[in-house]
């Protein structure tokens, strides 16, 4: 999967954890976040950015989805 589409397919799915809480939407944008944190192809600050909201929202409170 290219780059493009794993940042939009991780900001779709933090919008959808910002506005309903849920957190099985936090674990898939985490999971794309890490995969975005071990691309050599983005730069240095986007990978530290991406590796800090996994570790985010891997510690966030659960909460079951709507």
């Amino acid at each position: 999967m290219s780059s493009e589409k794993l940042l939009v397919g991780a900001l779709i799915l933090l919008m959808r954890h910002d506005l309903t809480g849920c957190a099985h939407a936090a674990s898939q944008a985490a999971t794309l976040l890490d995969r975005l944190s071990d691309l050599p192809e983005l730069d240095g600050d986007t990978r530290r950015l991406c590796d800090q909201m996994s570790i985010k929202l891997a510690h966030h409170a659960p909460k079951s989805c709507a």
